[in-house]
């Protein structure tokens, strides 16, 4: 969950353009690899530890429509991560 706190923290880099665009291209390269690794997981162990990476990169990716959500609502939080 985000909450405001949070918000201010992360908002030098969600509002920096030439920086989340670097950052979001690299999670989105990892979240495609993370992706090809869980079709060819050949264990039990190995599928639930890429979930658990798939599921992170995704919350990453969403950071700045979170952050977006709590400048928006002016306090509380936002559910979803």
């Amino acid at each position: 969950m985000l909450n405001k706190e949070q918000a201010q923290k992360v908002g030098p880099l969600v509002n920096h353009p030439q920086a989340w665009e670097a950052l979001t291209q690299y999670l989105a390269d990892l979240h495609q690899l993370t992706i090809r690794g869980l079709v060819a997981a050949q264990s039990e162990r190995e599928m639930f530890r890429l979930q658990g990476k798939l599921d992170l990169l995704e919350t990453l990716l969403q950071l700045k429509n979170n952050h977006k959500k709590v400048v928006e609502n002016g306090s509380g939080s936002v559910s979803g991560l």
